[in-house]
């Protein structure tokens, strides 16, 4: 048998993206003391180690939302790192959204002082 998931019962993208940007906004530091915010820092930290192997900064703040500039979720983390999140229920990615992403943000971090972006194609 498999393990339950949750995203058997919240199958609209719309669904999906709240549950990560939810999960993500607890890994800040302020929540300390609360399980939740553990594995929303861990979180965090899984997605930007697939392109950054080698971050290991402490995660400080996490602010999370979603659909600004057509991007699925999106989380601003320690005030230097963009994370980009395209995400994908019963579809695969297509028209280059994540080339797209990194067009449209590129700007935005250079502007707001961000360090870099980190882009990830997550399929549930």
């Amino acid at each position: 048998m498999a393990n339950p998931n949750l995203f058997d019962f919240a199958t609209s993208e719309l669904s999906q993206d709240a549950i990560i940007a939810w999960l993500l906004q607890w890994g800040s530091a302020e929540n300390r003391g609360k399980q939740l915010q553990k594995i929303g820092s861990d979180f965090a930290r899984f997605l930007i180690n697939r392109q950054q192997p080698q971050y290991a900064d402490e995660i400080q703040n996490i602010k999370a939302g979603r659909q600004w500039m057509n991007i699925d979720v999106w989380a601003k983390i320690n005030d230097k790192i963009l994370l980009v999140i395209e995400d994908k229920t019963n579809t695969s990615e297509h028209s280059d959204q994540l080339f797209r992403y990194k067009v449209s943000t590129k700007d935005w971090c250079t502007k707001n002082n961000f360090e870099e972006a980190v882009y990830i194609y997550l399929k549930t």
